[in-house]
């Protein structure tokens, strides 16, 4: 899927109701800009709060921020969630 649009005074663009839909934004969803080499991509952008409660895994109960972000960090080290 590929549009063109125009980049206004303010540097905005509007990315098309088709593709919006396509990969679920809605008003107020946070996109991730990024570079890549000559060209830009836009992602959807979801912030680690909003899956609060949608992982029920004993690992994380009765957990502190800091102790699911240390463990997030192990995840992405070694492949695992905490034993």
């Amino acid at each position: 899927m590929e549009f063109i649009t125009t980049v206004t005074q303010k540097g905005q663009v509007t990315i098309p109701k088709q593709m919006r839909e396509t990969v679920g934004l809605s008003v107020g969803a946070k996109v991730k800009v990024q570079k890549k080499g000559k060209s830009i991509s836009v992602l959807p952008h979801y912030d680690i709060t909003s899956l609060a409660g949608a992982f029920r895994s004993k690992a994380l109960k009765n957990k502190s921020m800091n102790e699911v972000f240390a463990l997030e960090e192990k995840t992405i080290e070694e492949g695992v969630i905490g034993e």
